[in-house]
C-alpha cells in the first residue's frame, strides 16, 4: 500500500474516532445548557411581566423536583387560578399570609380543582420579594431553602401546579420592582 494512502487512513481513523468520541459526548451531556435554562429565572419584576413570572417559577420547580427525584408537574388552570386570586389579593388588601382571604384549601376547592375527587391532596408555597430577591431563580431559592416550603414543593404525589404573581407588594403603595408568587401545588383521584 502506497505511504499516502496509509497515511490517510490514519488520519481518515482519528478524525472518525474523535468524531465519534464527540458525538458520544455531547449525546450523554444531553440538551444545551441554554436548552435547560428556564425562561425570565433572573429577570426582576420591573423587566418581566406576571406571565412570564409564572412559567418561570412552573419550569424552575418541576428543575428541582427532577434534580430531587420527583416527576414533573403538570400546569392546571384551576390550580393557577387559586393562586393569582391569593397572590392578588394579598396585593390589593395588603397582607402576606396563606389565610388572609381564607385557606389555600378553601381556594383550591373554590377553583372545582377537588370536584369529583375520591382523595387528593394539595399545598401551598408563598414568596414576596423586591428587585433581585423577586426574581423566579431567587423564588424557587428561597423554597428550596426553607424546610417547610421545600417539603410541599418536593412531595412526590402531587401532579399538578397552578402559580400565580401579582406585581405589586402586600404592605401596599406601588410595589416597584417587587411581586408576590402564590404557587399552589396539587393531586386529585
Amino acid at each position: 500500500m502506497p505511504r499516502t494512502n496509509l497515511s490517510f487512513i490514519r488520519r481518515y481513523l482519528k478524525i472518525t474516532i474523535a468524531g465519534s468520541a464527540l458525538a458520544i459526548g455531547l449525546l450523554l451531556a444531553g440538551p444545551g445548557s441554554a436548552a435547560l435554562a428556564c425562561p425570565y429565572g433572573g429577570l426582576t419584576p420591573s423587566r418581566m411581566t406576571a406571565e412570564q413570572a409564572e412559567v418561570s417559577v412552573t419550569c424552575l420547580v418541576n428543575k428541582a423536583r427532577h434534580h430531587n427525584g420527583a416527576r414533573r408537574l403538570t400546569s392546571d388552570p384551576l390550580l393557577q387560578s387559586a393562586a393569582k386570586s391569593h397572590s392578588a389579593a394579598m396585593d390589593s388588601d395588603n397582607f402576606f399570609s396563606h389565610d388572609g382571604d381564607g385557606t389555600p384549601l378553601d381556594r383550591v376547592r373554590s377553583t372545582g380543582y377537588l370536584a369529583g375527587a375520591s382523595s387528593w391532596m394539595v399545598g401551598e408555597d408563598l414568596h414576596w420579594g423586591v428587585g433581585r430577591q423577586a426574581t423566579p431563580k431567587a423564588t424557587v431559592a428561597h423554597w428550596l431553602a426553607s424546610p417547610r416550603h421545600r417539603s410541599a414543593m418536593l412531595v412526590r404525589g402531587f401532579r399538578n401546579i397552578g402559580v400565580g404573581v401579582a406585581m405589586g407588594s402586600p404592605l401596599g403603595g406601588s410595589g416597584v420592582n417587587s411581586a408576590i408568587y402564590t404557587a399552589d401545588f396539587g393531586l386529585r383521584r
